[in-house]
């Protein structure tokens, strides 16, 4: 059970789609999932997508730069450059 006294749900359920930050850059909120590695499966951010339909959402791995219709893919070395990425 969470904090909030919610239970805890893996995505794919009607309850909580996990991601792991949500910010507020420019003025958007921003659902951010963060992977260690090249393997970037990120079930729960596909799923926060589907759920709240965010204008943008961001993936931090290992990869290269990457942008696409509502994901971009920011590499662990250039997150300071966030705000610049998403931005107006």
């Amino acid at each position: 059970m969470g904090r909030n006294g919610n239970n805890r749900k893996r995505p794919g359920s009607d309850n909580i789609a996990e991601v792991d930050l949500i910010c507020n850059i420019s003025g958007r909120i921003v659902p951010i999932e963060v992977k260690s590695g090249k393997c970037t499966r990120a079930a729960g951010l596909a799923h926060y997508i589907s759920k709240y339909s965010p204008l943008n959402a961001v993936l931090i791995s290992e990869n290269n730069f990457k942008e696409g219709a509502i994901v971009s893919d920011i590499p662990l070395y250039a997150v300071w450059k966030i705000c610049e990425w998403i931005g107006p």
